[in-house]
């Protein structure tokens, strides 16, 4: 059990500027001795260089010199930078924000980008509530700015979104953001002069620090989310020198689609966001990081710039954060289910060992920052959402598969191979996976052997057969046309069931076989029963 004592939270957020000396903190402050510790964002010339934390219990009277003195010690010895001057360049910023519901928020995110010094720009709010709640806050905004346009996207999913947003914009550079968020004054100009700066530059991420740390849950998701990506300017292509490890998989490198600008070309060319992925959808996140993906394996340029930056709200509630990492998990999973399914599968299969060490070590980069009493409990919320990450793609693909995408012109990576597809009539059902009522014999079997016998060998390959057999009974139901593929899938959704199953039971009492048994095989029944149930409905579509 994490003890609260051991996390500096509530915090206090400031800025430090060491070039004048200046300390910026909320303007409405609270008693200091509320707060346990003051997390600064130390600037040079107004980009960001790095950062420090102090317990207030160290600090003097004199605390905004206290606090300046220590960024002084910690960052004093990094250079001052200079961003490319854009005298003779202004495009046209079309900045995207998708929003559900959340009112005050996006109210605080609309005023903060149209309150910075880059003026040329539209900002485009795409509403994804099904009643379109949102669109009295957004006309009430834009009676005051006329750059600002109102879109009710009403089909669920940040993707869907964003692609209904960009489809209407009219901007040579499209800016996502999300509505928790608060810009700086700098963030678009930012962006424009490092596409200035580097005009091979086809994408730009930023830095994004956090709004408030006032809970545990707060620090907690901020360190996990690793959404602070550095204070260095990175570029990542193909070409590049110094690439990370399990390049160009390492998908928590390049940045967030919170704070993503990307030229519109480059956009439609990759055929925008997958509308399978993000939140709205079964696999709940990841569509940024296939984003990232993708433009990497299409040999495009990825720039990190830490002065476009931007700070960030989490959830308050340690609930909320325990469904947050939880989401993370199945989105990763079903970004990396995705491109299993591609052309890239022998690349990725190649940095398998790595990618688990990667994921599971203690050791390893990913968990470095999960100190102060980081609960266990968050990381196996995000494990369990790996587990179920496969399972929750391909469910969010057979959904889409009916869908009318977004006006997006471009291609995705190639993911024919796993849309469901009708079968032409006349022709047999697929002798993999199993039909339904050899599957029902094979698991019947299976199931009296692990219960009934004696012998250990027989009892080990029913085992096995009840694995399978979730795997066998659900990838059916999405028809597709590569057995491979398919062979895949089953062994994907049926280890991803497993490992959810022996979660559960190990939560409600102690870890045994024989519920996992049952309750694999309870899974087993319902896809068989849904195969019986949809196989005459085909036979009279396809007469």
């Amino acid at each position: 059990m994490t003890s609260i004592s051991r996390v500096p939270a509530p915090m206090l957020i400031a800025e430090v500027e060491l070039d004048t000396g200046y300390v910026m903190v909320p303007p409405k402050l609270r008693f200091l001795g509320e707060y346990r510790s003051i997390w600064a964002l130390v600037l040079r010339g107004g980009i960001p260089i790095g950062d420090v934390a102090v317990p207030v219990s160290s600090m003097t009277e004199r605390w905004q010199s206290d606090i300046v003195a220590a960024a002084q010690t910690a960052c004093g010895q990094a250079a001052p930078r200079v961003l490319a001057s854009i005298a003779d360049w202004h495009p046209l910023v079309s900045v995207i924000i998708a929003t559900r519901a959340r009112p005050a928020l996006l109210r605080g995110a609309v005023g903060s980008i149209l309150s910075g010094d880059y003026t040329n720009i539209e900002l485009i709010v795409v509403d994804n509530a099904a009643t379109g709640d949102n669109q009295a806050t957004v006309a009430s905004l834009a009676r005051d700015d006329p750059r600002i346009t109102y879109l009710w996207e009403p089909a669920p999913g940040i993707s869907r979104a964003r692609n209904t947003g960009s489809a209407r914009a009219a901007g040579e550079l499209l800016v996502f953001t999300d509505d928790d968020v608060i810009v700086t004054s700098t963030w678009i100009s930012s962006m424009v002069r490092t596409f200035a700066g580097d005009p091979t530059s086809e994408c730009v991420t930023g830095l994004i620090v956090p709004a408030e740390l006032e809970t545990p849950a707060q620090l907690w998701l901020w360190m996990a989310a690793s959404l602070s990506k550095g204070y260095t300017p990175r570029v990542f292509h193909a070409g590049a020198t110094n690439l990370p490890a399990l390049f160009p998989f390492r998908l928590g490198v390049y940045g967030s689609g919170a704070n993503l600008a990307v030229r519109s070309d480059v956009y439609s060319a990759l055929g925008g966001f997958d509308e399978a992925l993000g939140v709205g959808t079964p696999a709940r996140g990841g569509e940024d990081l296939d984003f990232f993906l993708r433009l990497m394996l299409d040999g495009r340029r990825l720039v990190y710039e830490p002065a476009a930056y931007l700070r960030h709200k989490d959830y308050r509630r340690f609930e909320d954060a325990l469904v947050q990492r939880g989401g993370y998990g199945v989105g990763l999973a079903a970004v990396l289910t995705k491109h299993l399914m591609t052309k890239n599968r022998r690349l990725l299969f190649r940095l398998v060992p790595q990618g688990v060490w990667y994921l599971l070590s203690p050791h390893s980069r990913k968990h470095a920052g999960k100190v102060w009493g980081y609960p266990r409990i968050l990381s196996l919320a995000e494990l369990a959402g790996l587990a179920r990450g496969p399972f929750a793609y391909c469910r969010s693909r057979h959904a889409r598969s009916g869908a009318t995408p977004a006006a997006i012109t471009g291609t995705q990576s190639s993911v024919e191979d796993i849309r469901p597809i009708p079968r032409r009539a006349g022709t047999p059902r697929d002798l993999f996976p199993p039909a339904p009522l050899g599957l029902l014999l094979a698991t019947t079997l299976a199931a009296s052997a692990v219960f009934l016998s004696a012998s250990h060998l027989v009892r080990a390959i029913a085992s096995v057969i009840i694995v399978i057999s979730p795997g066998c009974a659900i990838v059916p139901l999405l028809r597709l046309r590569d057995r491979a593929v398919a062979a895949l899938l089953v062994l994907l959704i049926s280890v991803s069931l497993l490992v959810c199953v022996a979660q559960t039971v190990t939560y409600v009492a102690s870890f045994s076989w024989r519920p996992c048994a049952i309750a694999l095989l309870a899974i087993t029944g319902v896809g068989i029963v849904a195969q019986l149930l949809l196989s005459p409905r085909d036979r009279r579509i396809e007469s």
